[in-house]
């Protein structure tokens, strides 16, 4: 049978405790990606690739408005992240209900308003350059990533752990 589930039917997104529904248009779930460069030593037959880490994690997401407040938290400094939450409902053909929940905190990085443009809709693009992630589904923590303070949770193991004790954190 096929494995039709956990398909995305809507969502909406949050910025500092205010829903965006009805104008929030495009959201992006923020992409994930290791820092990795080639590696290879004396003797290995090949080159492997070693992971160094994680690459800038971004959340990019668009509104069909010029929202004042969301615009307004782009003054927010570096330090004083603001919270944002997208919030999906998941479904499949087997009528199961399912929740996806990304809370994320850190600063908007980039404004990309709109054009006026009579008679069209128009769209104001924001990029959030995030610094804590955690991804959940079902009350489930897929990830939990606090770049500020070295935390990196998959499935509940936390893969940082030996790097913090190494270092006496």
């Amino acid at each position: 049978m096929a494995e039709m589930d956990y398909i995305i039917k809507a969502a909406t997104v949050f910025v500092d405790g205010r829903g965006k529904l009805g104008t929030a248009e495009k959201i992006k779930v923020p992409a994930l990606k290791k820092k990795r460069e080639d590696h290879r030593g004396g003797g290995m037959l090949g080159t492997r690739k070693v992971s160094y880490g994680l690459e800038a994690i971004e959340f990019p997401f668009e509104l069909s408005a010029l929202d004042p407040h969301v615009l307004g938290q782009f003054g927010v400094r570096t330090g004083q992240d603001v919270p944002f939450t997208v919030r999906g409902y998941l479904d499949g053909i087997r009528n199961q209900e399912h929740t996806a929940i990304i809370q994320m905190r850190g600063e908007i990085g980039e404004i990309d308003p709109p054009d006026f443009e009579p008679g069209k809709k128009s769209m104001t693009k924001f990029t959030v350059d995030v610094a804590a992630l955690k991804f959940i589904v079902d009350d489930a923590v897929i990830y939990d990533i606090d770049l500020d303070n070295d935390v990196y949770v998959v499935n509940g193991v936390d893969e940082w752990a030996p790097v913090r004790r190494a270092l006496g954190l």
